[in-house]
């Protein structure tokens, strides 16, 4: 069937405006929008903070109305929007594409965990750090959510007070001379919850780094990496330890758990020293010197 060049020039016109129509919303920005509310549909007044760029971040915050309403422009690419309010935990959503869209948020207040920290035998551990990991898959952008750390008290109890609500997490617990422990995972209600989480003694590995001449070497950075598979299968990654060499070359990590490990010692001037070796038992206290050449 032959169309007419009325109809197809119509038809051509018609295409090139649709295609310009595109085209301008990708160079001017598309537009999101939505209302921030809680679980009970009440509207929240808060902020609605943009987040866009992969190398150079741009940040904004835009204010929701008394209805709880945010609008907002966006430049081309992906951006990332996270609702807050006070009292309440935030709310992320992940922007892509090039179209118009309204994103909503139904944000919950937090919780409170609380619970003890203690050495085998029911010993209370003082002075513990316990932290709040979500485990949550990435996202297009690595924005941490974390509860900062608190401290236990003397009878190795804690509080955290803005855990959210319905979602999955761990607790990281790090004491002197125990190791990193991570609790099992925990699904938050929306109720407070107690939970307590026992460490275990750890290895110690210590030592002193000296340069060629036998004399010690000051501000050596000495990192201990984990070796093999010990943390294959764990949703968090085996810690990287870091520490400084004091005025005397010595240098110690504790709290270690039993595996492969290798020292590795960096210090300007000096080429770069590599030694691995075992943990067999919790008890270990191994003692390396460490010789650094030009």
């Amino acid at each position: 069937m032959r169309l007419s060049k009325t109809v197809f020039a119509t038809m051509l016109i018609g295409t090139m405006l649709k295609s310009q129509a595109a085209w301008a919303q990708l160079t001017a920005g598309l537009k999101v929008s939505g209302f921030v509310r809680d679980s009970a549909m009440n509207p929240l007044q808060g902020d609605v903070t943009v987040v866009q760029g992969t190398t150079r971040r741009v940040v904004r915050n835009i204010r929701t109305t008394s209805n709880g309403y945010y609008e907002a422009v966006l430049a081309p690419g992906p951006a990332m929007l996270i609702a807050k309010a006070p009292g309440f935990s935030s709310e992320t959503h992940n922007v892509a594409g090039n179209q118009n869209r309204q994103y909503d948020f139904s944000l919950r207040k937090p919780i409170t965990v609380d619970g003890q920290v203690i050495a085998p035998g029911g010993v209370p551990v003082i002075d513990a750090r316990v932290r709040v990991r979500y485990p949550d898959s990435p996202t297009l952008f690595q924005f941490a959510q974390e509860v900062g750390d608190v401290t236990t008290d003397s009878q190795g109890r804690f509080e955290l007070a803005f855990v959210r609500a319905f979602s999955r997490f761990v607790l990281e617990v790090e004491a002197t001379g125990y190791q990193l422990r991570h609790s099992p995972d925990f699904i938050s209600k929306d109720q407070p919850m107690t939970v307590s989480v026992q460490l275990e003694r750890g290895a110690t590995i210590r030592g002193q780094i000296v340069d060629d001449n036998g004399s010690s070497v000051a501000n050596a950075f000495v990192t201990l990496r984990t070796l093999g598979n010990g943390s294959r299968g764990s949703l968090f990654p085996a810690a990287v330890l870091n520490s400084t060499t004091s005025a005397s070359g010595e240098f110690s990590f504790t709290g270690l758990a039993t595996g492969s490990y290798a020292i590795v010692v960096r210090k300007e001037g000096f080429k770069p020293q590599q030694k691995p070796l075992d943990l067999r038992s919790s008890a270990d206290d191994h003692w390396q010197q460490l010789t650094l050449t030009r």
